[in-house]
């Protein structure tokens, strides 16, 4: 047994992991934020395996197939580990084909967003040899050590490979249910400076700024929604993102933090302790929350609180203006609460972002006004309608094939695209020229151009944002 630890000590001390991140697949994408899932898994194989581990980000290296290549060959990993989300899909190929050029032996892992809503599609890419579920560092750490140990992973929960033709599924692998007990993510492996010469999510400024997760998990079942971290909701406590921000602020300098949780104020009192911290810190900060908080549940005392901790973004994904089809898409939004809300985020000069689509199942051409009325008569200070999209895997994509309709597997579109399946009796056309002239009358508000201009928290992105306006006016159907 002595011979045995020490002979799986001796594979952990001489392993050497490649955690890569995949690429947009639309050029023009200029949105980068930090591979936070990767450093997350990066710090829990480096805690509990003591493996050695790498994390190549081409989103920010540059790196084509020859340039991968070398860099893959002058690492020389036992194992690679490869995640993206569906937009950044179309690089997966290419990628692990430079994997297996330079090692066709090394075992290659593809997890993330687009490998959890397609496994099956995702492990017939050449080069992949299995795919992770969901959360990825439990499952890919029992994996590797496996793999490692020339072991068999068929009992393994929370993965899915090929024996031969025949496409094995172990299932889901389950959640991490204590997310304060994972190590805080390997932000060594990173440099962080190149990040700030990209756009952020809520283009709130441009130079040194971090990304943070702090939750999984979402109760809510909206029908446009793959299910990647599953319906209960998990977090990490106030203390827990507190020491974390606080660690970014004191050893790397950093003052811009964008919170990505998608549902960040599910609970109240999380928010408010959390907030108390970072005021009687005494740190000067800033937070912007570009992902979409449930605007209807916040209030005026939380709205408070986050302004007086640095908040300056704010995005409400509110969706749409009907009554009807916030509960067909089971967001069931009240509406009359998100509006208030959006109003003191106004007034309190945090900068409100509103998120809407029309295009829903079924929509009448008075269900789309009264999205687009909802849109222009609230505070919010700048505002996003996409025509909605049915993705293959999601309750609205098993609508869109009952409706006869082929739901987007694409992946080559943008999710800003001007090609879509309509869902609704409305012609293409109009649904385009409505969300073309609701955006011009948003923007072309006078009222609303002052205040945005006045209160928009950097004001040399301006530009970046009239020319994302001026693009997004320009789709067709």
């Amino acid at each position: 047994m002595r011979a045995e630890a020490d002979r799986a000590e001796e594979a952990s001390a001489r392993c050497r992991v490649l955690l890569i991140k995949s690429c947009s697949n639309d050029p023009a994408w200029n949105v980068v934020n930090h591979p936070l899932g990767l450093m997350s898994i990066a710090a829990y194989l480096r805690e509990k395996y003591q493996y050695e581990v790498k994390i190549e980000d081409i989103r920010v290296s540059g790196n084509d197939r020859v340039g991968l290549e070398s860099a893959i060959r002058l690492y020389a990993p036992d194992i690679v580990g490869i995640t993206a989300l569906t937009f950044e899909s179309n690089a997966i190929p290419w990628i692990a084909e430079s994997v297996k050029r330079v090692n066709g032996n090394t075992p290659v892992l593809l997890g993330g967003p687009h490998a959890t809503a397609y496994p099956e599609k995702a492990v017939q890419i050449p080069g992949i040899d299995y795919v992770v579920l969901g959360e990825g560092e439990v499952i890919a750490g029992r994996l590797i050590e496996r793999l490692l140990g020339k072991r068999d992973v068929s009992d393994i929960k929370g993965i899915v490979y090929k024996t031969g033709e025949e496409i094995v599924s172990t299932g889901r692998g389950g959640f991490i249910d204590d997310l304060n007990k994972l190590p805080m993510p390997a932000y060594d492996l990173i440099s962080i400076e190149p990040y700030g010469k990209f756009e952020r999510m809520s283009r709130t400024g441009s130079g040194k700024f971090m990304s943070l997760f702090s939750s999984r998990g979402c109760p809510y079942r909206c029908i446009y929604c793959h299910n990647i971290f599953g319906k209960e909701f998990r977090f990490r406590s106030a203390e827990s993102l507190f020491n974390e921000i606080k660690h970014l602020h004191d050893t790397y300098n950093i003052r811009d933090f964008e919170i990505l949780d998608d549902i960040f104020n599910l609970d109240r009192d999380r928010l408010i302790d959390f907030c108390e911290r970072i005021i009687n810190s005494g740190m000067k900060i800033t937070l912007a929350f570009p992902n979409g908080m449930r605007g209807d549940i916040l209030d005026e005392q939380q709205l408070s609180k986050l302004k007086q901790a640095g908040t300056i973004f704010i995005a409400f994904a509110v969706e749409t203006g009907s009554p009807r089809l916030q509960k067909l898409i089971k967001k069931n939004i009240q509406l009359d609460k998100i509006k208030k809300n959006i109003e003191i985020a106004h007034s309190l000069r945090i900068h409100p972002h509103g998120f809407f689509m029309i295009g829903f199942p079924g929509e009448t051409l008075a269900e789309m006004k009264m999205t687009v009325e909802f849109m222009l008569s609230s505070k919010l200070h700048s505002s996003a309608l996409f025509v909605v999209m049915p993705f293959e895997g999601t309750e609205l994509g098993a609508i869109a094939t009952e409706m006869g309709k082929v739901p987007v597997r694409d992946f080559s579109m943008s999710y800003h695209t001007e090609n879509f399946v309509n869902l609704t009796a409305v012609p293409s056309e109009e649904v385009n020229r409505i969300r073309r002239r609701a955006l011009l009358k948003f923007y072309l508000n006078p009222s609303r151009v002052f205040v945005f201009v006045r209160d928009f928290p950097s004001k040399r992105e301006l530009w970046k944002l009239l020319f994302v306006f001026f693009r997004r006016l320009r789709w067709r159907g």
